[in-house]
């Protein structure tokens, strides 16, 4: 999947926005929960598209060798 991204930050949340190459908005928030957990929130589309954000988080998850969060896995 690739896309033109910006990104905003600050000590303890990054905020990363752009476009997929299908012309969906795409944004990845992550939050620091605590030292060792980072809450991952990804929202896709202006209105939501649920299967492009599972999408998203699944790669997220591969890519940093971590398990998604039960309540969005497929």
């Amino acid at each position: 999947m690739e896309y033109d991204a910006e990104t905003t930050s600050t000590p303890s949340r990054i905020v990363i926005e752009g476009m997929s190459t299908n012309h969906y908005f795409v944004q990845v928030t992550l939050e620091s929960v605590r030292q060792d957990q980072t809450k991952a929130t990804i929202h896709a589309n202006y209105y939501g598209e649920k299967t492009l954000s599972l999408r998203f988080q699944h790669l997220l998850a591969e890519n940093l060798k971590v398990s998604p969060s039960r309540d969005l896995a497929p």
